[in-house]
């Protein structure tokens, strides 16, 4: 498969503890009709608060350069700012600005945030905006880590908002939904049996799904001091659960128990979610990678008998149960006992004729791997059979704009991609 690639802009650093597709749950580029918009927030170096970063829109329209065509100098956020496409052509962006003063001096540190939307309308040529605060079901304090993620339904303009937020000095997190009307119907607080973020949100027909990963403190003390020994760094943060659940009418707002999709806590590996899509039949499919052990030197001390193995998996949920799972890529260890340090980035797209591939980027892959570092496109019923894709650049994370966002299926898939510290467009022709 062959694509074009365009370089959008440079992109320095955050140094904030997030990037551009630090939450590519959501994503952060769209297509209206012939025109496509990146959110790719501008950092300002000198300020020392965590929200360092401004909002900007880069648009290119139909053959034409990617333009910047909005920048609010004045808004600082944290993290990335995810985009929603409606029916009508409008564009929205999701933003999280902090409530404080930018500081120039001092410690990293945060802020309180104000959840807003902001809607840029297609007859003023994206220029003008009307900015929303949304209404939720409480009083809730929202800081600059609002780990937030977004849906849209493109056939009845209806959106799920989902933010956390700081009680008791612990992150929980609340829930938003937005009827085609522009009301806040329904709300409330959206709970796991652990701390869960980094949550790919579907929302369908008023049918929402939700898969996040359990981002805890390292819960094993035995664990815990043997990382601490070989890294000497107190943050310990641990991946290692897939947690699904979903409400079958978000206006009644009844979310089912928690359903884990998928585990590494038996070895201290790692989970992390990629991307979902729910089908006519409300089957929710679901990407996510794993590595069996995410630090080598845990094989060495607790599974000396465990091989290192990273891969990128399937898994097709219905009425909470996994009724079929695939691996759609997997690197093993070899003979050397060397460790696997693979890594995946995997997106959804649909197609013209509503059927899915998968497209997904792979490198630091093994000499022995069967595909190595590139970028890929498969079919989730025939992964044996993935095409390699001619990109220009090397394998790296990325996001598309996918269905989840309100965009339209098509068999062109529109990528943005985060080179080390340079930012593509790349548009792919699914043959």
């Amino acid at each position: 498969m062959d694509a074009y690639v365009e370089k959008i802009a440079q992109v320095p650093a955050w140094d904030n503890g997030a990037g551009p597709l630090w939450g590519k749950a959501s994503s952060v580029i769209a297509r209206i009709d012939g025109d496509v918009i990146v959110s790719l927030p501008e950092l300002n170096p000198l300020m020392t608060n965590l929200s360092r970063v401004s909002p900007v829109l880069y648009m290119k329209r139909g053959s034409a350069p990617f333009k910047r065509m909005y920048h609010d100098p004045m808004h600082f956020t944290r993290e990335p700012m995810p985009l929603m496409r409606a029916s009508d052509g409008s564009l929205i962006m999701t933003t999280n600005p902090m409530l404080g003063q930018p500081r120039y001096d001092g410690p990293r540190s945060g802020d309180p945030s104000q959840p807003e939307l902001l809607f840029f309308r297609p007859e003023e040529r994206y220029q003008a905006l009307v900015r929303e605060v949304p209404r939720w079901s409480e009083s809730f304090y929202f800081m600059e880590h609002s780990y937030r993620n977004c849906a849209f339904d493109r056939d009845t303009n209806e959106m799920l908002l989902v933010n956390q937020f700081l009680e008791d000095n612990e992150g929980k997190f609340a829930w938003a939904y937005r009827d085609a009307n522009g009301a806040y119907v329904n709300g409330g607080r959206l709970t796991f049996p652990v701390r869960a973020c980094y949550a790919p949100i579907s929302l369908r027909n008023r049918q929402v799904h939700i898969v996040a990963v359990s981002d805890v403190t390292e819960p094993n003390a035995t664990w815990k001091a043997c990382k601490f020994e070989h890294t000497q760094r107190a943050w310990d943060y641990d991946f290692r659960m897939l947690l699904y659940k979903n409400c079958d009418d978000i206006t009644k707002g009844q979310f089912t128990d928690t359903v884990c999709i998928a585990s590494r806590d038996e070895t201290c590996g790692h989970v992390f979610p990629q991307d979902i899509y729910v089908d006519a039949d409300h089957v929710c499919h679901v990407l996510y990678t794993t590595k069996r052990i995410w630090h080598p030197f845990m094989r060495d001390r607790f599974f000396p008998e465990q091989r290192f193995e990273s891969t990128l998996e399937y898994a097709a949920v219905k009425n909470g149960s996994v009724i079929h799972r695939a691996i759609l890529d997997r690197d093993a260890e070899a003979s050397d006992g060397a460790f696997i340090e693979t890594e995946y980035c995997a997106s959804l797209q649909e197609r013209s004729d509503g059927s899915m591939v998968v497209l997904y980027s792979k490198w630091n892959a093994p000499g022995h791997a069967c595909r190595g570092n590139g970028y890929y496109c498969t079919r989730l019923t025939m992964p044996d059979d993935a095409v390699s894709i001619q990109l220009s650049l090397p394998a790296a994370m990325f996001c598309l704009a996918g269905p989840r966002a309100g965009n339209l299926p098509g068999d062109t898939a529109d990528l943005f991609i985060l080179a080390g510290e340079e930012a593509f467009y790349a548009s792919v022709h699914l043959v």
